[in-house]
């Protein structure tokens, strides 16, 4: 009589023709719920763009507007000249949010950079005279 066939290495055993059962399957997905899901994950790659976008042009405008106060307001100190208000505007970036007050005759306009994850700001401050005195730049916040 022979004897049975040796196990295999590691002690499992060789499956034989009698162990297979019948071949399982996973119900297919239904095509409705395949384009529901497929939707929501476009969507929110959609979003994460449209946010990474939205912020990276408010930090620009930001980086800029900042750039040519500080540089406006050195050249001014360079050449002993005030910087009046009324250059301002023209070294603002983008359209920034504009915030004003007056308090013991110094006027304070606060500027912020929006975007959909973060904001930025700067504060300028000038006297009765309209020649911008002081500038802030702000923490951005989430």
């Amino acid at each position: 009589m022979p004897l049975p066939p040796a196990p295999p290495p590691g002690g499992k055993k060789r499956p034989s023709s009698s162990d297979e059962g019948p071949a399982k399957t996973k119900p297919a997905r239904n095509p409705v719920e395949r384009g529901i899901v497929w939707g929501v994950i476009a969507l929110l790659v959609i979003a994460g763009g449209m946010a990474v976008i939205s912020d990276r042009g408010a930090r620009r405008h930001y980086e800029a507007s900042v750039e040519n106060i500080r540089n406006a307001m050195r050249t001014a100190d360079e050449a002993r000249r005030e910087v009046p208000v009324t250059e301002l505007d023209g070294l603002v970036s983008g359209n920034p949010t504009r915030e004003e007050s007056e308090k013991g005759g110094i006027t304070s306009r606060k500027l912020i950079w929006t975007s959909l994850v973060r904001s930025y700001d700067a504060t300028v401050q000038w006297d009765e005279t309209g020649s911008l005195m002081n500038f802030f730049t702000g923490k951005e916040t989430e």
